[in-house]
C-alpha cells in the first residue's frame, strides 16, 4: 500500500509517498500560496496512494487536503493523541506543535534512549525526551531565515541576507555582520539550550539530533556533539501511521 505523507509547515507544505519502507518526495508548495487549486494540482501529479497522513502546524491546511482527496482515499490527521512512540508528558499536549512531537518520537526510536532533538526550520526547536521515552518539553526560537527577515522588516536600513553564503572569519560588511550574527548566534544559542535543558530534565547521558531544512548550516557551527538525521518528520509520520494500522 502507498501512503501520502503531508508535512504542512510554516514555510512550505511538503508531500512524500511512502511505499515498502521508502520515502519519495513528490511535491512542495510555498505555504503563503497554499490554496485548494494548488493542493488539487499537487495531488493530481502524485502517484496513486490509498491513505494520506497529515501533520500540520498551519491552520486550515489539513482540511484542504482532506477535501481535495479522491473518494477512496482515507485521511489521517496526526495529533498529540496518536501513537508517536513517546509519551507526551506536558500539561497541554495539544498545544505542542505536532512537528516537534513527531521529530522527538522518531529521534527517540533511532537513538534508543534520552535524546534532545533540534529542528532547524522556520523556527529552531530544541526538545527533550527522557530515557523512559517521555517528552518533557523544550524551547522555540526564530529560525535563521526568519531572523534575517525580521531584522530587515524591523529596521530602516538593514537588508535581508542570504543565509547560505559562507561566513568570513571576521565580518567586514553589514551583510556579513548580519549573517555572522544570525548563524553563529543561533549555534551558540542551541549549544546553551541543549546544556540547559538537559540539566533541567536531569539527563546524565543523552544524544543530540539535528534535523530540518537548515540543519546543515547550523551543524558545522555547533560545539555540541550531534548527529544530523534527514527526513525525520516524514519518517515519524510513516512510523506513526504504521503503529496506528497495527493497532486497528
Amino acid at each position: 500500500m502507498s501512503v501520502l505523507l503531508v508535512d504542512a509547515g510554516n514555510t512550505r507544505v511538503k508531500g512524500a509517498v511512502y511505499t515498502d519502507g521508502t520515502i519519495t518526495p513528490v511535491f512542495q508548495i510555498e505555504t503563503p500560496l497554499l490554496d485548494a487549486g494548488r493542493v488539487r494540482a499537487a495531488l493530481d501529479e502524485t502517484p496513486a496512494y490509498d491513505v494520506q497522513v497529515i501533520a500540520s502546524v498551519v491552520r486550515g491546511s489539513a482540511s484542504l487536503f482532506a477535501s481535495s482527496a479522491e473518494d477512496h482515499v482515507k485521511t489521517v490527521i496526526v495529533d498529540a493523541t496518536a501513537s508517536l512512540g513517546i509519551t507526551v508528558g506536558v500539561p497541554k499536549p495539544d498545544t505542542v506543535g505536532i512537528d516537534r512531537l513527531l521529530m522527538s518520537g522518531e529521534a527517540f526510536s533511532n537513538c534508543g534512549g534520552a535524546v534532545i532533538t533540534v529542528g532547524v526550520g522556520t523556527a529552531i526547536t530544541v526538545d527533550v525526551v527522557t530515557s523512559a521515552g517521555v517528552y518533557v518539553g523544550g524551547s522555540i526560537s526564530p529560525g535563521l531565515r526568519l531572523a534575517s527577515w525580521a531584522l530587515s522588516e524591523g529596521t530602516s536600513l538593514l537588508p535581508e541576507v542570504d543565509i547560505d553564503e559562507a561566513l568570513p572569519d571576521v565580518p567586514r560588511s553589514t551583510m556579513e555582520s548580519i549573517r555572522m550574527g544570525i548563524v553563529e548566534g543561533a549555534a551558540g544559542s542551541v549549544d546553551r539550550l541543549v546544556s540547559s535543558l538537559a540539566g533541567g530534565a536531569g539527563l546524565d547521558t543523552y544524544k543530540v539530533v539535528l534535523t530540518g531544512g537548515d540543519a546543515g548550516l547550523l551543524s558545522e557551527r555547533l560545539a555540541t556533539e550531534h548527529e544530523v538525521l534527514d527526513d525525520l518528520l516524514f519518517q515519524g509520520l510513516a512510523h506513526t501511521y504504521e503503529r496506528l494500522s497495527q493497532s486497528v
